[in-house]
């Protein structure tokens, strides 16, 4: 299932990415020509956005389905601690992807474009909970952890 859902979500990503590289025009034999008009913007960040919540989605069941077999699998306390750690993060994301797409459903049209913006916060909310999570861990687990060879 997450092979399918990733591959269905490069090529608009791919596509994104080079509307965002090439002002949104493409050269089509010597006449530039837009890629995307205004009113399928909006389709292209609802599409980028489910497939965003779709991938965390399943990232997130696959941490939750760990953490429910885990004394099937022998997880030791900080292999829990981080699979939960995981499914915070997972979460995260998944709903940043539903909160692009509220945004895009909602946003006045002329807006609806730029609802990608929204990722930028990634990398705060990842500093912070892993380092609040980090601060955690040593202090339940100590050091760096190693599993014994």
């Amino acid at each position: 299932m997450l092979l399918f859902v990733v591959l269905m979500y490069v090529y608009p990503l791919k596509f994104l990415f080079a509307l965002l590289f090439s002002n949104g025009m493409y050269n089509n034999h010597g006449h530039l020509t837009a890629m995307i008009t205004d009113k399928q913007q909006p389709t292209l960040m609802f599409v980028y956005h489910l497939g965003y919540a779709a991938i965390y989605s399943l990232f997130l069941l696959m941490y939750l389905h760990a953490q429910k077999k885990a004394t099937e699998l022998q997880l030791t306390p900080p292999e829990l601690f981080e699979t939960n750690s995981f499914i915070i993060i997972n979460l995260f994301n998944a709903m940043l992807g539903i909160t692009g797409m509220l945004l895009v459903a909602f946003l006045p049209s002329p807006y609806k474009g730029a609802t990608g913006v929204i990722y930028i916060v990634i990398p705060l909310i990842y500093t912070v909970l892993f380092t609040i999570r980090g601060r955690q861990s040593r202090k339940l687990f100590g050091g760096i952890i190693e599993k014994p060879s």
